[in-house]
């Protein structure tokens, strides 16, 4: 589920130029949870809330590895753009900070 929320983050942000396309797919791994606990929140629906917690949990660890494989690009990738470059590589380059990671798997 969360693989689909985040390729449907980049049709969504495709509008709002290159590099929110990239981002788009991780905002909308977290804004979707977070939208779905607020519904449940303004229906005082905690047991939707804990769920959703937890899918933001979830979604957030995902995230971490993905952002942590930016340099290293080790991590196998499924998309369905015909690019399909790594979206973490993409953004911390165009922000210059790519070469502040640190490489997987050296100290």
């Amino acid at each position: 589920m969360i693989f689909g929320v985040h390729e449907l983050g980049h049709l969504v942000f495709a509008f709002f130029g290159e590099f929110l396309a990239v981002a788009g797919g991780s905002i909308a791994q977290l804004l979707l949870p977070i939208g779905a606990m607020a519904l449940f929140y303004k229906q005082k629906n905690r047991f939707g809330v804990a769920v959703c917690g937890c899918w933001l949990a979830v979604s957030m660890g995902q995230l971490a590895i993905y952002i942590a494989d930016a340099r290293a690009e080790s991590l196998e990738l499924v998309s369905f753009s015909p690019e399909g470059g790594h979206d973490w590589n993409y953004l911390l380059e165009q922000m210059h900070l790519l070469k502040r990671t640190l490489r997987s798997g050296t100290s």
